[in-house]
């Protein structure tokens, strides 16, 4: 931890990002349970489920496409530590 310490720039970017992974898993499960509050008792995901879950299909990609940056902004960083 000692680069981090001597790079706080670092510290506070690493911290950023894992805090909008941490915000867009959370938008993500606040999605996926309003798709699948509706469940049935034998487990099957009712017709309306379904059509939430086709309506709701952009703004799911759109959060997957948030995280996948997340993802590569976490990965850029450790390449810095790396060297």
């Amino acid at each position: 931890m000692q680069l981090l310490d001597s790079r706080p720039e670092l510290a506070l970017t690493l911290d950023a990002a894992l805090t909008g992974c941490m915000v867009v898993f959370s938008c993500i499960d606040e999605e996926i349970r309003k798709i699948t509050d509706k469940y049935s008792r034998a487990d099957v995901l009712s017709g309306k489920g379904k059509a939430r879950a086709v309506w709701n299909h952009d703004r799911l990609r759109d959060l997957l496409d948030g995280l996948r940056g997340q993802q590569g902004a976490i990965n850029f960083l450790i390449q810095l530590v790396q060297l």
